[in-house]
Order: structure tokens, then C-alpha cells, then sequence
């Protein structure tokens, strides 16, 4: 079933929770936001509740949000980013990961019921630089219907699972949605948790309370002060994609 939203171009608000990442991932993921093929209006708000750091960022599309109160829960944070979106329809914009150009596009053309989930995304496995492509929903990929996702419930208060619920039932709404074709598949989810904190994976096997001393332990000492953010790439993931794809041709013998 494929989206049955005809291709208007409603203005969209993309979130982005942030705590504890160095400029430099976040130069990458702006820059991905700003790179978006999308004609419509966009927005890309960053709520950063860590308050030793400050960013700023110069774009007329992106509105930086700093506060010295963190968020209680992870969830509180994504509820309190989204209910400042002053749009319609929101898309999670995870702070680390890339989405390529196609990002927004695909997913307003493809929504169903308000609500859109990826069925197939990239992984980078940051230890060895290894491209795979999952065959299932990744929850920061959800494209929804601002109201809709109230209406839902938004996040649990919670750190841990924090997004299942939220998940579960836009699986349900986009069940029976076409396969991506691989032309389309736009999400890379940066995997590197020597180097950086993975919320899913602390939480897995830690309290929420151990979860974020651990997350705390892997912010760099030196992040403290005001750091501007200048949109970059600091990799050519065009190019790592297309490798991937043309690895996947050749006969492995």
C-alpha cells in the first residue's frame, strides 16, 4: 500500500534532542537537514539540555534551543523538542545519525494515516566503517502528524524504551506499506558506542540512573563553553553507499 497523500509540500518540523555530542557530529547532521531536495517549508529545532555547552547556529532554518534544566527523562526531552515545533508534521531527526536528501520528500509522498516509519535503513558500523542495510523500522525515522503524535501519548517519561510505544503503533499504521526500494532507503544510523554513547545499547543492560552515568562518562571533558555550529561532512557517504551497492553486484567467490 503505498502513501495516499498527494504530493503537496506541507511545511515540516524536524527534531532534534541533543546532550553531550562534540560540534562536529552535529555540524554533520545539520548539514543533512540543510541538504534536504524538499521544496516546502522546513524547520530543524535543537534542544540542548547540557548545561555546560551552548550552540548556536546561523541558518535561517535551524533554531537552537539551550537550557541549563536537563530533561528528567529521555522521553520528557523528545516531548518537550516536538511541542516546540511550529508546525504540522514533525520528523525525528536523531542528533548523530545522516539522512540523505531525499529524507523529507520520501517521507511526506509515503505517509499513511499521518504516519510514516522507514522499513529499510543503512547502518554504519563505526568501529570498522562497515555499511549494512537493515530490513526493518527504525523508530527515529518517523515522519508524523504533530497532533497525531499527542494523541498517541507522545514519549513515555522514561529513558529506557522510551519510543516503543510511540513505535509499536506506527508499525501498525504503516504494516502494510510498499518495500523501499534500495534507490530510496535514506537513513544512516551511525553505530560507534566505543566512541560515543548509544542510548539503546546503555539502557539495555543498565537502570536509567547507571545509563546516564555512563552517557555522562563519554562526554568529551574539553565540551563545555559556546561552540558554533558549522554545517559539514567530514565523510563522502554518497560514495560509501554506492560502494555498498556495487559490492552487493560483484560474485562473491
Amino acid at each position: 500500500m503505498s502513501g495516499s497523500y498527494p504530493m503537496d509540500y506541507p511545511a515540516v518540523s524536524c527534531c532534534m534532542p541533543t546532550y553531550g555530542r562534540p560540534v562536529e557530529i552535529l555540524n554533520e547532521s545539520v548539514k543533512s537537514f540543510l541538504d534536504q531536495d524538499y521544496p516546502g517549508e522546513k524547520e530543524l529545532i535543537i534542544y540542548n539540555d547540557n548545561g555546560l555547552v551552548e550552540f548556536h547556529c546561523g541558518h535561517r532554518e535551524v533554531r537552537v534551543v539551550n537550557t541549563q534544566n536537563r530533561e528528567p527523562t529521555l522521553g520528557d526531552k523528545y516531548n518537550k523538542t516536538i511541542a516546540q515545533a511550529k508546525h504540522g508534521i514533525v520528523l525525528l531527526w536523531d542528533d548523530d545519525d545522516i539522512c540523505l536528501p531525499g529524507r523529507i520528500s520520501y517521507s511526506i509522498s509515503h505517509r499513511i494515516e499521518n504516519v510514516f516509519l522507514a522499513s529499510r535503513n543503512f547502518i554504519l558500523y563505526g568501529n570498522t566503517g562497515k555499511l549494512d542495510v537493515v530490513e526493518r523500522p527504525f523508530p527515529a525515522t518517523l515522519c508524523i502528524s504533530k497532533e497525531l503524535f499527542f494523541q498517541l501519548g507522545g514519549y513515555d517519561a522514561q529513558d529506557k524504551g522510551a519510543d516503543l510505544n510511540i513505535a509499536l503503533q506506527a508499525r501498525k499504521i504503516t504494516a502494510n506499506a510498499d518495500r523501499m526500494a534500495d534507490a530510496d532507503i535514506f537513513y544512516i544510523y551511525n553505530w560507534h558506542p566505543q566512541t560515543r554513547y548509544h542510548h539503546s545499547a546503555v539502557t539495555r543492560n543498565h537502570s536509567d540512573e547507571k545509563a546516564r552515568e555512563l552517557i555522562d562518562s563519554k562526554i568529551p571533558v574539553e565540551l563545555k563553553g559556546e561552540f558554533n555550529i558549522e554545517p559539514q561532512y567530514y565523510r563522502d557517504y554518497r560514495k560509501l553507499i554506492d560502494d555498498y551497492f556495487e559490492t552487493q553486484k560483484t560474485p562473491q567467490g
